[in-house]
């Protein structure tokens, strides 16, 4: 399931494929966990060039090239990607008398002081969303918000010794949307960081239908496959073919923590606030999914007690009044929802998004009916370009959503509020 496609790579400036350079392995993984794009790549080098002309060092500079070229009658698709350094590893190539190495390189996508240095600075009476709009800018990225209102959390947010990467977590973390929702963002390949929120992005139409492919090299999809997916229309019910998937769910004691009611105090100075997180957490798609009990629904499994906080009443001179629930109703929500895993393997695709909506068609092994405690919608939380060293292109989906589908002969245990 892959496509064939030409790739070029530069170190700081210089076309390795000129001094005999081999690329093994490239990945590229544009993953909603972590904020920026991580390159992942295995290069042989038999002449020691990365030794002793253009020598590995910390935030060197990899510009990567990919021309997709399965098709010679259209114009050639080209995109340029550049990623820093951020570790490698070296050792010896074993193949005859040949010598040589090979090279384990990770690294981000380049984003000027995102890393380092760090910073120590003020953001006076501002909502979490002008906090990252503005910390966006400051890093080069183009910004783009999701979610139509502004986030509910002003007040005097501080960079202390953080740098850039950690105080968008730190900020997104601790911001308030609305009670029933959490933030999210993300850096795509397009150079964009991307400010939503959960609620947002489920409530999408399905861009994609994922059908099962009838053959490993998903043949049955090739020739419709192009003419469909590179139309500039309506993306609606566009079909997408995988060969297999993975499932990875992880239930259980998690489940007991999370699904059911979870309370946070704090002293604020004059008063002891108690509130509820997760007492009816989520909107219906995300609760319908979930595999709690509903009978155990609103019993308190968990307590986070966060002690003083600062500025009593008067929360401008402190933080804002949600800054600690905010902080475990994200944690809560995003460990809620994304843990439900199924990856699926498709044909090379650059047009699928993070945060997309597919609706996944699964056959029962025995049947070949639908699978109706499985199939249905998934939020796409991984996308993982692979380049191998024969010239092929291909993709894996993470798939994410909340749980399972009840069963239509279970729907009296349906939780649905």
């Amino acid at each position: 399931m892959a496509i064939d496609f030409n790739s070029s790579i530069k170190i700081n400036g210089f076309d390795i494929a000129a001094d005999g350079i081999v690329i093994k392995m490239l990945v590229i993984k544009n993953w909603f966990f972590d904020v920026v794009p991580r390159l992942e790549m295995v290069l042989n080098d038999p002449n020691d060039v990365l030794f002793n002309l253009y020598p590995i060092q910390d935030d060197s500079e990899f510009e990567i090239e990919i021309n997709k070229n399965s098709n010679p009658d259209k114009q050639k698709e080209t995109k340029i990607l550049k990623f820093s350094v951020l570790d490698w590893e070296s050792g010896s190539i074993i193949s005859g008398l040949n010598g040589g190495h090979a090279h384990a390189i990770t690294g981000y996508l380049k984003v000027d002081n995102l890393f380092f240095p760090n910073v120590t600075k003020s953001f006076k009476q501002k909502s979490s969303s002008e906090v990252i709009e503005e910390i966006t800018n400051d890093l080069g990225l183009t910004y783009v918000k999701n979610f139509s209102n502004n986030t509910r959390d002003v007040m005097n947010w501080l960079q202390v010794g953080k740098n850039n990467h950690d105080m968008l977590n730190y900020v997104n973390e601790r911001s308030f949307l609305s009670e029933d929702d959490t933030t999210l963002l993300f850096v795509n390949l397009d150079n964009e960081l991307i400010h939503t929120s959960l609620k947002t992005e489920t409530e999408k139409e399905v861009a994609y239908i994922g059908k099962l492919s009838q053959t490993e090299q998903g043949s049955d999809s090739q020739e419709n496959f192009d003419d469909v997916i590179e139309t500039n229309g309506e993306l609606k019910d566009t079909p997408i073919f995988y060969y297999g998937a993975i499932s990875n769910r992880t239930f259980g004691s998690r489940n007991k923590f999370l699904t059911y009611n979870t309370k946070t105090t704090y002293y604020d100075g004059s008063n002891h606030i108690e509130n509820d997180v997760g007492n009816g957490n989520g909107d219906k798609l995300l609760n319908k999914l979930s595999q709690r009990n509903k009978d155990n629904i609103d019993k308190e499994v968990a307590q986070f007690e966060f002690g003083i906080l600062n500025g009593g009443e008067n929360f401008s001179q402190g933080v804002h009044s949600e800054f600690y629930n905010s902080q475990v109703r994200h944690k809560y929500t995003i460990m809620n929802f994304f843990k439900n895993q199924v990856n699926v393997k498709i044909k090379g695709n650059s047009l699928i998004k993070l945060m997309d909506i597919v609706e996944l068609k699964i056959k029962a092994s025995s049947d070949r009916m639908i699978n109706e405690t499985h199939s249905g919608k998934y939020i796409v939380g991984g996308i993982i370009h692979t380049l191998g060293e024969e010239t092929e292109y291909s993709v894996e989906l993470v798939l994410y959503r909340s749980g399972i589908n009840k069963p239509s002969f279970d729907s009296e245990n349906l939780v649905v509020e």
